[in-house]
Formats: C-alpha cells, sequence, structure tokens
C-alpha cells in the first residue's frame, strides 16, 4: 500500500498518517504479527488516520496512561518509540514525540514455574487440541524457546538428523543466531507435522 502510494507521488512527507509510518516499520522490520494486533487494537482507534507530524509527546502519555495492565502499556510504548523511531530516520519526522516518555509501570519480573502436576496437566490439555495448537504448546514446553520462536519455526532451520533447530538472528529477541538441541519427544512432535 505505502509503495502504491509513493509510487503515485501523492503522500508527501508531512502528509503520513500514523498508520502509514507503523505499516512501514512493520513492513521493513517484519514484525511479527502480536505488535500488528497490538497497535490495531490500542494505536489506529485513536491515531491510525492522525499525521505524524501532529501527534505531541502529550498525546503519547495520555495514550499509554488510558491503557489498563502492568505489561500492555510499556510494550504499547516500546512500539510506538520504534514506529516513531524509524519515521525520523525515513525524515518524516524530525525527532520522535515518544522520546522521553517513561515507562508507567515497573513490570515484576516472571519468576512462576509450573509445577510437575501442572505441566502433566498441560500436556494433556495440548494433547487434545489438535493442529496447530497443540503440537506447538507441546514443542514450547520441551525446548524451553520463547512462544514467538516456536510459532516461527521453520522447516528450512530443522535438521531432522541432526536433532537441532537453528534459530537465525531474525527470530531471536538477542538477535543472534542460537542452535537449539531438539529431545527426541520434540523431534517425534515435529516429524509428524504437515509440511
Amino acid at each position: 500500500m505505502i509503495e502504491a502510494l509513493e509510487a503515485s507521488g501523492t503522500t508527501e512527507p508531512l502528509d503520513r498518517t500514523f498508520k502509514q509510518a507503523a505499516e512501514r516499520w512493520i513492513e521493513d522490520k517484519g514484525r511479527p504479527t502480536l505488535i500488528t494486533r497490538q497497535l490495531e487494537l490500542h494505536v489506529y482507534p485513536a491515531w491510525g488516520e492522525r499525521k505524524l507530524i501532529e501527534i505531541k509527546r502529550a498525546d503519547v502519555r495520555d495514550l499509554i496512561r488510558g491503557l489498563e495492565g502492568e505489561v500492555l502499556p510499556n510494550r504499547v510504548l516500546a512500539s510506538l518509540k520504534s514506529v516513531f523511531t524509524h519515521a525520523v530516520k525515513q525524515d518524516w519526522l524530525e525527532h520522535s514525540p515518544a522520546d522521553h516518555v517513561d515507562k508507567p509501570k515497573a513490570e515484576a519480573a516472571r519468576e512462576r514455574v509450573l509445577a510437575m502436576d501442572e505441566i502433566a496437566r498441560v500436556w494433556r490439555a495440548a494433547g487434545l487440541l489438535g493442529y496447530p495448537a497443540g503440537p506447538w504448546a507441546r514443542v514450547l514446553m520441551l525446548t524451553g524457546q520463547r512462544r514467538s520462536e516456536v510459532a516461527g519455526m521453520r522447516w528450512a532451520d530443522v535438521d531432522l538428523d541432526a536433532g537441532t533447530w537453528t534459530l537465525t538472528a531474525s527470530h531471536t529477541k538477542a538477535k543472534r543466531a542460537v542452535l537449539v538441541p531438539l529431545p527426541a519427544a520434540a523431534l517425534a512432535i515435529i516429524r509428524d507435522l504437515p509440511r
């Protein structure tokens, strides 16, 4: 969509909307659908068609303050900062209105670990779910990798003979490649998946 607008010459940097900037950032960075959904639910209704240059720091603060929960406001703020920084790099903005906006809430570290009986219940429940959620949940439990990493697993990254899964740098939070040894149970689940 953005390429078509640029090719037609109808969208000058001063006319760009927040949604256009966000879509460009998502397109350029290949961001996961979770962030797209987050923007659709919490940002586009307020700012989707608003011009980038009209959004001020106070608007960012107000939007973030209006979000509920311990984690969501921080995640949305992080996405906003990324979108605005990308817009600055594209010369669509002089500066980011999200600069110097602090996280509204400190997040408590997650330290909860499932007890053995809970693990067994989750395992059984995953078996009832069927494809794709059931195998995904079981591979998640067996590998200990992040949800987004398991959800983004590609056949090209799995070596069934060696029993390994290569997480490419573009698919990890740390932005570096990781070789994950796959336990026999995970390999069995992966082998049974449709290609």
